[in-house]
């Protein structure tokens, strides 16, 4: 498939690639996580030591075991940065929590930085691709698209990070993504949209919906994904015969954002 005029390619790190066994026998779990590079929660922080970023994700490795969720997406995830201890988080988190398989997509690549958006995963994936929106107008942003194993069938699923600034590049970088996507099979995207209403900003909502993508609301579930503002940044859609039945933020605080965890059936409708 040729990409979309607004996006281009990038690299796709296979951090760990060991034998998934498929344990899902109906239903999937996914989690969807802004790592904030490692911080924590203090967001103006903009350097933390390997020993402080171990500490942080080491709070999300244990919600991971906790919750064992079949795939994971992870945003602001580091390669080795050397603002945030010089590791890969995510092969790091992988190890800790158990994940036989871990893909980054470095949005960013240059020397002593390296980040971008990250998938865990308990079930196989395959046809991995890194993409990064153009142009780039602030920090780079992008998605990784992949192909899960999942009970159902092969499912498509997409881990995204959208422009934090400006609802209109949030619009435009979307559009580019669900133009590129293959509507053949049953797919999730995941991740941090930077929108705060249900479904997003109400541009967005209609293009998810018009590429037969929904999702659920949050107004009343609990805690914000992202305290600070007070709003939902973080959301699971899913289409092609796919629904969630469970959507819940949870209360543990890993990064300036919470984990979204959903559990998603095939429907067939």
């Amino acid at each position: 498939m040729q990409p979309h005029r607004g996006i281009e390619a990038c690299r796709v790190h296979c951090l760990a690639d060991g034998r998934p066994e498929l344990t899902a026998t109906s239903g999937l779990r996914v989690l969807t996580c802004n790592l904030g590079h490692g911080r924590g929660w203090n967001f103006a922080r903009l350097a933390v030591t390997g020993a402080g970023a171990r500490r942080h994700l080491a709070l999300l490795a244990a919600l991971l075991r906790r919750h064992r969720p079949h795939l994971v997406s992870l945003q602001e995830a580091d390669g080795p940065c050397w603002w945030s201890g010089g590791f890969d988080h995510v092969a790091w988190l992988a190890r800790a929590a158990g994940y036989p398989v871990a893909l980054r997509c470095a949005q960013v690549e240059r020397r002593r930085l390296n980040y971008g958006v990250a998938v865990l995963s308990a079930l196989p994936l395959s046809a991995s691709a890194g993409w990064r929106f153009v142009p780039v107008r602030r920090a780079a942003k992008g998605f990784l698209d992949a192909v899960l194993a999942a009970p159902w069938g092969a499912t498509g699923v997409s881990c995204v990070h959208l422009d934090f600034a400006s609802a209109r590049e949030r619009q435009r970088q979307l559009t580019a993504m669900l133009a590129h996507l293959d509507g053949s099979r049953p797919r999730i995207v995941l991740g941090d949209f930077n929108c705060g209403r249900c479904h997003g900003e109400a541009p967005l909502g209609r293009l998810a919906a018009a590429a037969g993508l929904h999702g659920r609301s949050l107004r009343s579930c609990g805690p914000f994904s992202h305290p600070l503002t007070r709003q939902h940044l973080d959301w699971v859609m899913v289409g092609g015969g796919l629904r969630i039945i469970r959507h819940r933020v949870l209360p543990t605080p890993v990064s300036d954002h919470r984990a979204v965890l959903a559990e998603v059936v095939y429907t067939g409708v």
